[in-house]
């Protein structure tokens, strides 16, 4: 797979998540806490970014000093990321609850936004 399309994929991720806790924080909050209480749906989660971070490493996995290199960085914690969600879904469910709570998940769901957007921007210049 290559880089751009795993960017992509990230940055499109990351404004399905980001925009709906941005405009209805308490709803989405709540909806995204029930989600991370189960345990399937963290796995599987899990397993599908372990295997994108794999088929975009897989031919190569080099970090470098440039936009690419960093790029790739990311897709390196993507795939560790999902690792810790196929083998600890609990333990990344209570560390992503915490920032869930109260008014912060707004200021949070801006940020995704604005990292969904930045991550967009990166693909289409690969």
């Amino acid at each position: 797979m290559q880089l751009s399309t795993y960017i992509l994929i990230l940055g499109l991720v990351e404004l399905l998540f980001s925009v709906p806790l941005f405009l209805d924080p308490e709803s989405s909050s709540k909806w995204m806490q029930r989600a991370m209480k189960e345990d399937l749906w963290m796995r599987t989660v899990g397993g599908i970014f372990v295997l994108l971070s794999f088929l975009t490493l897989k031919d190569n996995y080099s970090i470098t000093e440039d936009l690419t290199g960093l790029l790739r960085f990311l897709a390196w914690v993507g795939g560790l990321k999902g690792l810790i969600l196929c083998y600890y879904p609990q333990w990344s469910a209570e560390m992503k609850g915490q920032f869930l709570k109260g008014e912060c998940s707004r200021v949070f769901g801006f940020a995704g936004i604005i990292v969904g957007i930045l991550l967009l921007l990166g693909a289409s210049t690969l």
